[in-house]
């Protein structure tokens, strides 16, 4: 388990300040893009990300539909995936 994650959200770096269910914290934003298998033909999107810590996710009490507010835009949480070691990912989808 990583004790110290604060070097890899350092703010000089790639992390900015995001809110999760109102809550300030640490993050870095991706919009990776992703291929959609329908089973009749492959699309290509981008799949809205934020990668945290864990810890930040559990005292922000974060689950599947929360919101989150990057760069002024509102999502919603889609996923959580929590790896164990003391990150998590959590899958967004942008509000309408």
């Amino acid at each position: 388990m990583i004790d110290d994650t604060s070097d890899f959200f350092d703010l000089d770096d790639f992390a900015e300040t995001v809110k999760l269910n109102g809550k300030t914290v640490k993050a870095i934003f991706d919009t990776p893009r992703v291929q959609f298998d329908t089973g009749y033909a492959i699309t290509v999107g981008n799949r809205p990300q934020l990668t945290c810590r864990t810890t930040d996710v559990e005292s922000a009490k974060v689950v599947q539909g929360s919101a989150v507010i990057v760069r002024k835009k509102e999502y919603t949480v889609q996923d959580i995936d929590d790896d164990g070691t003391g990150i998590a990912v959590l899958h967004l989808h942008e509000t309408q």
